[in-house]
């Protein structure tokens, strides 16, 4: 192995070593999907200890329009929990209010969930994250002239492409999002097909690949040597 392809190695390492040590990445507490009945779950607490198997709490559950989904609904107690089991899954965010009694004492906790159409909330999160590390390490790839980068830009622009196709992007889901996902695959395996004729080009000491003939020249040449 030769010095050349040593430093491109390395480079290539590198970058996935970045990536790997970047990514990062949160979802909410209470996300469900749409479409489907919502169990809501919260737990309640008296004076630091659950609350006691004759309690009894009720829910109220307001939709980001202002338009009132439930009022005062009579809560299962479960023990170490109360749930209501919600009809409604209509894709956005909801504000909850739960009213518990017990022993004489009473309390309100109140809180938010969110419904989106593949139950996760770091999808489009996920998406741009791999987009923009795609982009950048693409954009690095030609000016460094390195295939080997190039193959871990194309494939996170795959991985990408697959990863919106599968789960949209963000809380939309439809055919423009399989679209633009489609496109972000063909663009990305277009980009690991050249540069693997590259590297294969190298690799068996022949010309540049250029635009895949010998005679294409240094118009077609998609990486510098």
């Amino acid at each position: 192995m030769n010095i050349k392809n040593m430093k491109k190695q390395a480079l290539c390492l590198l970058c996935l070593m970045t990536i790997i040590s970047v990514v990062q990445v949160v979802s909410a507490e209470m996300v469900f999907k749409a479409n489907t009945p919502i169990d809501l779950k919260v737990s309640c607490e008296n004076n630091g200890s659950l609350c006691s198997t004759s309690a009894a709490c009720n829910l109220t559950i307001i939709f980001q329009n202002g338009s009132v989904i439930l009022t005062q609904q009579d809560m299962t107690n479960s023990g170490a929990y109360f749930n209501y089991t919600v009809p409604f899954s209509e894709v956005g965010t909801y504000r909850a209010t739960m009213n518990c009694f017990d022993k004489g004492l009473g309390g309100v906790s109140n809180f938010e969930y969110e419904v989106t159409p593949t139950g996760d909330t770091r999808n489009w999160i996920l998406f741009l994250f791999l987009g923009m590390i795609s982009l950048v390490v693409i954009v690095i790839a030609f000016l460094s002239g390195n295939e080997y980068i190039m193959f871990v830009g194309s494939a996170l622009l795959i991985v990408t492409g697959v990863y919106g196709t599968i789960y949209g992007i963000g809380n939309v889901y439809n055919v423009y999002t399989r679209m633009v996902s489609l496109s972000l695959i063909g663009l990305g395996s277009l980009l690991f097909l050249v540069s693997s004729l590259k590297a294969i080009s190298e690799s068996s000491g022949e010309d540049s690949v250029g635009g895949f003939g010998s005679g294409g020249g240094d118009e077609y040449d998609y990486f510098n040597n």
